[in-house]
This record gives C-alpha cells, structure tokens and sequence, in this order.
C-alpha cells in the first residue's frame, strides 16, 4: 500500500488519524517559517506556540470547517501533489489572515475599475471571478488575446517606471505599496488591452502585472480554483503547478533572486555570482537549496523537470 492509499485510509476511517496529522505538522513547519514572521504570524515570530496555533486554525477553520480537506484527499493523485495542495492551502490561509498585500491590493483594484469605469467592457460570462476577460469597449470584440505571456509582459514595460509614476514604499513601511495610482492604472490597462489585440481574463492582467513590477511574493491563488477540474488530462499539470508554488514559497527572496541571476546568465553561476556581487560559494549554495526543495517535491526526474521549468516562468 503507497503513502497515499494509506493516508486516504485513513481519513476515511478518522478523518485526520496519527499519520496525516503528522504530515500536516510538517507541512506547517515546513511553510509557515518561509513567510514573514512581522506579516503571518499573530505574535510576530514564528516559535513552537505560533505553530502551533496555526496549525490548530488552518486545521479548524479551512481544511474541517469549509471541507477542504476532504476535496484534497479526493483530488490527489500522488503523495507529492498531496503536500503540494496542503502546502498552498496554508500559505492561502496564512496569506488571508495577514494585512492586504501590495499584490492582492493592485488586484482588486484593478477588478474594481475594470467593472466600473465605461473604457472597458466585459466579454462573457465567466463562472469564477478570476475567469473573466475584458476588452477596450471602443474595440471590436474578437474574442480572447492569442499573445503568449512573455509578449504581453514586454508590451506592459513599454510604460516605464516614470511614465506610470510608480509608487513603491520602503521596506519598512506598515502599508503595502500601490504602484499605479488611480489614472495611472487606467492608462496601463488601457495600453495593455491595446497591445494585447483582444481581450484578456484579469487573472492573466495579474500575472502581467505581477512580472512587470517585480511582485515576487507568493501568489495567492485559491484552493477552490487549484481543485475545479473537470479535464482528466490537465490533473498532472495542475499538480506540477502545485509543486513549483510549493517550491517558490520556500525558497526566499535571497535564493529566488540567484535563480533569476543564474538563468539569465545561461547557467554561468560565476557570471551569476559576479551580477549580484556575491562569491562563487553563495550563489552555488543557493541553487543547491533550490535543487534540493524541488528534489524534495518531486517523484520523477521528469517532474523535477517541469517543476524547475514552471519556477522559472513564475519569476520571470
């Protein structure tokens, strides 16, 4: 019997028995640290009372209360995209109970203007909110952008920093900061939706904008939304997905920041190193680290493949 038919055993008998506690444990141990303790954690730090805590509410509230654990059980396919879904679950959890963060805020502002403001207009019927494309009203409707990602990413920095008047606040700041003012994000999803040639679904306008001003905090996508699949074929690339957030939420800004470098540099880690003035030893330490979470994640070298392909596609 594999991991995974023991553990769903188990919850079907227990509902959470010894074994999967402990791998919720784990998960929690392994997630929770990764984010900032000043921002997830209620008392600030993340010692063995904050995990636990933690622990308790996700369980209660998110996995029992709203039945997610029970559609996670059902939908994994494999011990590895078990943790990965239980590893987003937190972070989603964690993620709604800190302050809004400067990605989730420009989101919903960018929703907000799309539906009020008459230069834009709606294609479709979408069944959940971030499936819902919009277009230039004054433009023909033709349907959805054909533009692949990258493409979009490059029209969005047409617009430099200057010309959008981007707002950034320090490090320190209690306040997440806006980016685009009001007129300014107008102006940037008018350009946008221009460029794009049709029209685009607001979660791609936030992957567009997550890119275009260096958002590197973890994504938060909702679990409901990770486990709505109806096409058997595409449960192995969701899953894969899973795993490669999973891997971004652990790794930091510092080790995320040298796999950038790094693929830029077409695997010179010495180039690498010499870009972010770091010595030979520091930069191969981290694409260790990195190396290591995803070895970790994945059962198979061609999943560690594809895991390694979509972590990069998320940072660039």
């Amino acid at each position: 019997m594999t991991t995974l038919e023991r553990l769903t055993e188990e919850h079907r008998e227990h509902g959470i028995g010894p074994e999967l506690g402990r791998l919720l444990e784990r998960v929690v141990r392994a997630t929770a640290p990764t984010m900032p303790a000043p921002e997830y954690s209620d008392v600030g730090v993340w010692n063995q009372e904050a995990l636990e805590d933690a622990l308790h509410d996700w369980v209660s509230t998110r996995l029992l209360e709203r039945g997610d654990l029970a559609k996670i059980m059902a939908t994994a396919a494999t011990a590895a995209s078990l943790r990965g879904m239980l590893t987003t679950s937190l972070r989603q959890f964690l993620i709604n109970r800190r302050r809004r963060t400067t990605t989730s805020n420009l989101y919903r502002r960018t929703d907000a203007m799309l539906r009020s403001d008459a230069a834009f207009a709606s294609v479709g019927a979408a069944r959940r909110p971030s499936d819902q494309a919009w277009r230039l009203a004054s433009a023909r409707d033709t349907g959805l952008s054909r533009a692949p990602l990258p493409e979009l990413v490059a029209a969005a920095g047409e617009l430099d920093d200057a010309q959008l008047e981007v707002v950034r606040y320090g490090p320190h700041s209690l306040k997440s900061s806006p980016i685009l003012r009001e007129p300014k994000l107008r102006e940037f999803l008018v350009h946008l939706l221009r460029r794009a040639e049709g029209a685009l679904r607001i979660a791609a306008i936030a992957e567009v904008a997550r890119r275009r001003f260096g958002l590197l905090e973890p994504r938060p996508v909702e679990l409901d939304e990770a486990l709505s699949i109806e096409d058997a074929p595409l449960a192995a690339t969701v899953e894969t997905s899973e795993l490669a957030e999973s891997v971004l939420a652990r790794l930091g800004f510092d080790h995320a920041e040298a796999l950038v470098a790094f693929e830029r540099a077409d695997g010179d880690a010495q180039r690498a190193a010499a870009d972010l003035r770091r010595t030979p030893d520091e930069m191969a330490e981290s694409i260790n680290v990195v190396l290591a979470a995803i070895a970790e994640h994945a059962e198979s070298p061609e999943e560690a493949r594809q895991i390694y392909t979509l972590l990069i596609e998320s940072l660039f």
